[in-house]
């Protein structure tokens, strides 16, 4: 670590940090990862039609564009650090009947709600973002239902190339 005056404040840098894969690319201000290409941030998607999802569902996301450090698996996301997190997603319904549905984001802290109403069966993609207040290994997931408990949904799949059913995030510096 190296102590330097950065803007009349005095800051402890510490750049090069080794990763468990060997990788040097973290770099750190006072603690708090700031730069370089180990900076939390993730893009995944879900890459095969989830079929008849009712009642309540966390959202599969079965592949990733990237994950830069390694935060991400299992269809949830895992903060690193303490800090603040700007996590985005959008589920593609199809719906089976005419009902509403919502989709959230839900993280260790608390709940972002999305709703939106469904008045047709034709396909719709509801989405949104949350700046989160995450700490050091809480975790976020997306989270899809049904209101009515006699209704479900597809919520479609695509490509790596076609995002419809996507969920990303990263440490807000």
């Amino acid at each position: 670590a190296v102590t330097g005056t950065l803007a009349g404040d005095t800051a402890t840098f510490a750049n090069n940090v080794t990763l468990g894969d060997g990788t040097t690319d973290i770099h750190t201000l006072n603690g708090r990862l700031n730069s370089g290409t180990g900076q939390p941030a993730f893009l995944a998607y879900n890459g095969i039609t989830d079929v008849d999802v009712g009642q309540t569902a966390t959202v599969d996301f079965d592949g990733e564009v990237y994950d830069t450090a390694t935060n991400f698996a299992l269809d949830t996301f895992t903060a690193p650090v303490d800090g603040r997190y700007l996590l985005c997603t959008q589920v593609s319904v199809i719906p089976n009947t005419t009902s509403q549905f919502r989709v959230n984001i839900v993280t260790s802290n608390r709940t972002y709600h999305l709703t939106r109403v469904i008045t047709t069966t034709s396909q719709i993609s509801i989405g949104g973002c949350a700046i989160a207040d995450m700490e050091n290994l809480d975790t976020a997931t997306v989270e899809f239902g049904a209101i009515s408990a006699v209704t479900d949904a597809d919520i479609e799949g695509d490509g790596a190339t076609a995002l419809r059913t996507f969920f990303t995030g990263r440490l807000v510096p």
